[in-house]
């Protein structure tokens, strides 16, 4: 494992993972199994850019600037 502050630890039992410690008390981990060096450079280097806050899923199926007030437009409108 791997801490984002800087400690290494590594455990024989398990795969090998990194581990984001953030200033808001949340952590973040990633498993590096079969990874290439880019590629966990790459994970880590995105767990230090985050911000540490949880995944909010999305409540509509999308997201407009300007939502229609009449409803979704359908090529079975006459005028």
């Amino acid at each position: 494992m791997i801490c984002a502050d800087g400690c290494s630890m590594i455990d024989r039992r398990m795969h090998p993972h990194l581990k984001g410690f953030y200033k808001n008390k949340n952590e973040r981990v990633v498993c590096v199994k079969n990874m290439t060096p880019k590629d966990i450079l790459l994970y880590a280097t995105r767990l230090r850019n985050a911000l540490g806050r949880k995944v909010v899923k999305l409540r509509t199926g999308h997201v407009t600037k300007h939502p229609s007030v009449q409803g979704t437009w359908t090529t079975d409108v006459k005028f």
